[in-house]
């Protein structure tokens, strides 16, 4: 559920549509609003299909305007083309406007010769082109991006998307004749191939007409069992099952799935979700796999009608049995491939609409009403944008005296707010980096608050604040290019004796919370970007004892640079592995010595466990976690670490990583890696943590019910994938739904059901960590424009304190982008874990020497999670001189202060010797490690000690 965290907004949300007069502004505020009318936006589709090497685009609405541009995509190269701002990581390389084409070359638009290329018709409703593609410098099709824009109307996509993907045209050949005989004839496929394959699977072809689906593989093991060949048959990557980001973010999304059984036969399933969950779909399927010369080749066939409704674009991959084979090659971030169809589309250039039902490549306008509100009181300036599909490219243009400079198509500006900070104007369009300020932003996919102190724009009097509003780069509010002036202000109702701090809204780097690098990594060299506050490192069993009985902590904390970590005051995530896969068959993760005696032990004829090599995961050994020798070395190695690392002050957390590949709880796949140990055993490695670490919060991949019992954390390492995400809050809240093929008599649940129920730990991050990494390794896909809503909404729905090592913290300052995620990396900072707010403390003006001073404190923790250690919170007071004189350790357990408001009641005690006169009441929350404040609060007023001033109180003796 989306927790908007500005309640006056939300005030101001519920008052909207109500008419408040003037004469009631001192119990309610006025709202002023300004509403966007959804017809305004007369826009109603783009479509777009490439065919016998010329390009078709048709625009469709309303009263679609002259000022109209297309602009087209051929490749992503900034330096070739003209950068587009409206959407997403979009280029211009040409354009159609005013009824010509352009050409950007050397930095400007120049015309295009058309001759005959080129066709264009248009009237009040559409606009349809036709365009040879050697016009774009090309010889051959390829895919291609377009994007339109009316001066009126607005754009499709909408702003802050990536434009749309035009495939690239059908072969221009006869229809083939294909007989499904298993024998590869160039014939029947030549210049059906649709895509080249990884490992086992070399080559992938597919075909279809109206009538059947037509596949060919070439490669081995192709007669297997469990092979699957997935269908994305709507066009639609956001439904259907999702290859867990083997094929890009968006790239994925079968509807229908063909998988082989145990007898070679094939059959059809239709995806009903969620995870791995298909229902078996009658259908006549002909297959037939043949070998010659040491290659197979597998020929396919299905016929069209047991699909329902499928669009005329279809897109398929393929995954050999355990992984051994792909096609498309994976983790290339590339789509499924798309099968030839060779039907023509027929359209024709008439301005007429029918011949465009069958091309499915289209996106719809969208005709969102935008509302801006505005309101202020004594302090702040409140503002909130509502609409849909909001992001984080928002600006806001105050005039608030006379005066001021243009910026952009406004005039008399005087602060800008852009990327979370308020600018001051220094010039026309130039913004006083050196003065700017942090401001106050929620992002929501509904809605945008923005909140700033009107000490940041000097104060100006009762409505002389005008606005105006800018988002994603061309949505304007007010509509017609004003401002919108501010009327709405109310008096603020006040307690007695209350203190209100001001909010510091600047994103802060605090302890056990944000980005962890590599610890490993050289930070003196090639500085981070961000500002971190942990690092991470995974120590190899195999590392930390070479020897058996020796402990080789002088080298681990060199390799992971303990000392420039300390000197920093950073604190480390420890994960102990016991199997990393790698890309060299030969190694392994446990010590020499102890993997001899797994094989001299031969656990019931074990062997010690399996060397694997997968190309889906890598390569090593995963020992059998039933051997009592494992289980014994284990408890012993876990314990040494524990009595150097058992401490705060030195390790944030620990991971349980001594059980499966990089410490994630699975042997995937098992009939490599060797099945997964049941819940007894696997039981017992948790335990030896338990037992050991007394002292740090633990944490483990997945919910189980000893998690549960002990209130364990769980990390995530695939987050960012919005299924996968899914999928690990869907455990928390049912239990892990795969737990039932682990449990054993000995674990003591009578069934599956039982147990899974057993690890439901919905409030989990409650009293321990929700964290982990972002998936496939690259931070990128997930905190651009057009992701970062969605990570966001992860991260409050998961709770999450802290990610990493695959994290903004990858980025370093040397990269050429390092800085440009930067306003989506701040938003992520500032939701992240804990943002602890005073907002108001209450107690009387004066004191008495000897006696204690009540304080009545109003904390906001304004992030998604507590703090996990019960770090104290101090009260003190500072003299004339600023000389702390007095302070008091309070009873006050933070750990408690979960998102939102509490209330707190601590006193701090005034010594009996403390000098008649007046003092500064201080507040802090102390670092048990060094004894001083450790925590940065959200509010001003901080001194050099790290302590937070508030208001002055007096000390009678009398």
């Amino acid at each position: 559920m989306k927790r908007v965290i500005c309640s006056i907004l939300v005030l101001c949300l519920l008052i909207s549509s109500m008419q408040v007069s003037a004469a009631s502004a001192n119990s309610a505020p006025i709202v002023q609003k300004y509403s966007t009318s959804s017809s305004s936006n007369s826009l109603a589709s783009l479509m777009a299909v490439q065919e016998n090497k010329e390009l078709f685009i048709c625009v469709t609405g309303k009263k679609i305007n002259n000022t109209y541009t297309f602009y087209i995509e051929k490749e992503h190269n900034e330096k070739m083309g003209k950068v587009i701002e409206w959407w997403a990581k979009a280029t211009g390389d040409f354009k159609i406007t005013d009824d010509k084409l352009y050409k950007f070359n050397n930095g400007k638009w120049e015309p295009v010769n058309i001759q005959n290329g080129f066709e264009l018709v248009k009237n009040d409703t559409t606009i349809e082109v036709r365009l040879d593609i050697k016009l774009l410098g090309l010889t051959e099709s390829q895919g291609i991006k377009i994007g339109f824009y009316d001066e009126k109307n607005g754009l499709i996509p909408s702003a802050g998307k990536e434009m749309m993907v035009v495939d690239k045209a059908a072969p221009a050949i006869s229809e083939p004749n294909i007989k499904i005989d298993g024998e590869y004839s160039s014939q029947e496929w030549n210049n059906l191939k649709i895509a080249d394959g990884q490992d086992k699977i070399k080559e992938l072809y597919a075909y279809k007409d109206t009538q059947k689906l037509y596949i060919m593989v070439l490669g081995e093991s192709l007669d297997g069992a469990n092979n699957n060949i997935y269908l994305n048959t709507d066009n639609n990557t956001s439904t259907g099952y999702k290859n867990w980001g083997q094929y890009g973010e968006n790239g994925a999304g079968a509807d229908y799935l063909l998988e082989s059984d145990e007898t070679g036969s094939w059959k059809l399933y239709k995806y009903i979700g969620p995870d791995w969950n298909w229902t078996e779909v009658n259908s006549l399927i002909e297959a037939v796999v043949k070998g010659k010369d040491g290659q197979q080749c597998l020929e396919l066939s299905m016929g069209i009608n047991a699909i329902q409704s499928p669009k005329k674009n279809m897109y398929i991959s393929m995954g050999l049995n355990n992984d051994t084979g792909f096609a498309p090659a994976i983790w290339a971030d590339i789509p499924y491939a798309k099968v030839i169809d060779l039907n023509s589309y027929a359209i024709k250039i008439d301005g007429k609409t029918n011949d465009w039902a069958g091309v499915d490549t289209k996106v719809a306008a969208d005709n969102t009403t935008l509302e801006l509100l505005a309101a202020q009181d004594s302090r702040k300036l409140y503002i909130m944008v509502k609409g849909s599909s909001m992001n984080t490219q928002n600006e806001y243009v105050l005039d608030v005296k006379s005066g001021g400079f243009k910026y952009g198509v406004y005039s008399g500006v005087d602060y800008v707010v852009k990327d979370g900070y308020v600018y001051p104007l220094k010039g026309d369009n130039l913004l006083d980096n050196s003065k700017r300020a942090a401001v106050y932003m929620n992002y929501q996919d509904d809605a945008i608050e923005m909140q700033l102190k009107l000490s940041q724009i000097k104060n100006p009097a009762v409505g002389r604040i005008h606005i105006a509003y800018m988002g994603k780069n061309i949505l304007k509010l007010p509509e017609d290019g004003g401002k919108l002036k501010v009327t709405s202000k109310w008096k603020t109702t006040s307690e007695k004796n209350t203190f209100y701090p001001m909010e510091d809204y600047t994103p802060n780097g605090n302890p056990y919370k944000g980005w962890l690098p590599w610890a490993s990594h050289d930070s003196v060299k090639e500085p981070l970007a961000q500002e971190v506050k942990m690092a991470y490192f995974d120590i190899k069993w195999s590392e930390f004892e070479p020897i058996e009985g020796k402990y080789d902590f002088a080298s681990v904390e060199k390799k992971y640079n303990f000392e420039y970590w300390r000197k920093k005051g950073i604190k480390l995530n420890l994960r102990f592995v016991v199997d990393d896969p790698s890309d060299d068959p030969k190694h392994m993760d446990i010590p020499k010595w102890l993997y001899d005696k797994l094989v001299e032990e031969n656990y019931n004829g074990g062997n010690g466990g399996k060397w694997y090599d997968s190309p889906a995961i890598g390569a090593g050994f995963a020992p059998d976690y039933n051997s009592p020798i494992l289980l014994a070395a284990h408890k012993k190695v876990i314990k040494e670490l524990a009595k150097s690392y058992d401490d705060p002050a030195i390790i944030s957390f620990i991971q349980i990583g001594s059980l499966g590949h990089w410490g994630e709880f699975h042997n995937w796949p098992e009939d490599i890696s060797g099945k997964f140990p049941s819940i007894s055993t696997s039981d017992k490695y948790v335990q030896h943590y338990l037992d050991s670490f007394k002292n740090i919060k633990i944490g483990m991949r997945k919910p189980y019910p000893i998690a549960k019992k002990n209130n364990l954390g769980l990390f995530n390492d695939v987050f960012g994938m919005a299924d996968s995400t899914a999928q690990f809050l869907d455990w928390t809240v049912n239990g892990w739904n795969e737990i039932g093929e682990y449990v054993d008599k000995a674990s003591g649940y009578s069934s599956p059901e039982e147990a899974q129920k057993a690890s439901a730990m919905p409030d989990f991050w409650k009293s321990n960590f929700s964290g982990g990494e972002f998936a496939n390794g690259n931070v990128r896909l997930y905190i651009d424009d057009t992701t970062i809503m969605d990570t966001l909404r992860q991260v409050r729905e998961s709770h999450t304190s802290w990610m990493g090592p695959c994290s903004p913290a990858d980025l370093l300052k040397s990269d050429p982008d390092a800085y440009a995620y930067q306003r989506n990396i701040d938003a992520l900072t500032n939701v992240m874990g804990y943002n602890f707010v005073l907002e108001s403390l209450t107690h009387t003006g004066k004191a008495k020497a000897g006696n204690n001073l009540d304080i009545k404190m109003k904390w906001n923790n304004k992030g998604v999670a507590p703090f996990y250690y019960k770090w104290p919170l101090e009260l003190s007071l500072a003299d004339s001189k600023g000389k702390i004189v007095a302070k008091t350790t309070t009873s006050a357990d933070i750990t408690k202060w979960l998102p939102g408001v509490t209330i707190t009641n601590q006193s701090i005690n005034i010594p009996k010797n403390l000098k008649q006169g007046q003092y500064t009441l201080c507040v802090a929350i102390i670092d048990p490690s060094t004894g001083k404040p450790g925590i940065k609060l959200g509010i001003e007023g901080v001194r050099l000690d790290g302590r937070y001033a508030l208001n002055n109180i007096t000390v009678d003796r009398k």
